[in-house]
């Protein structure tokens, strides 16, 4: 059956803001998302999650948004947390995903 599972049609609760937005899939699956601009002060950013992940955080990634290519290739994520996680970007704009439930 595909009621209250991931591929349900219903349940679903999406919210978007300005910068960060996350949606809730049926079965409890919350996927979030956002962008980082470090400007001119690069090194560890802290991201808070738009809401909290209720049990935990199965995934998270950040990557660099590039005009063209180069850097070093240093994107990471550490101190991942239901309610954020540090990133560092090797430039100045990234964004990030976190899936969790």
């Amino acid at each position: 059956s595909l009621v209250n599972s991931i591929t349900g049609l219903t349940g679903i609760t999406t919210v978007v803001n300005d910068k960060d937005s996350y949606v809730k899939l049926p079965g409890g699956v919350i996927i979030q998302w956002g962008s980082v601009n470090q400007g001119t002060n690069p090194g560890i950013k802290n991201v808070g999650f738009p809401t909290q992940f209720p049990t935990s955080v199965s995934s998270a990634v950040c990557s660099t948004i590039r005009a063209s290519a180069g850097g070093s290739g240093y994107n990471q994520v550490s101190n991942v947390d239901r309610n954020g996680m540090d990133i560092v970007l090797d430039g100045t704009y990234g964004f990030w995903i976190a899936i969790g439930h």
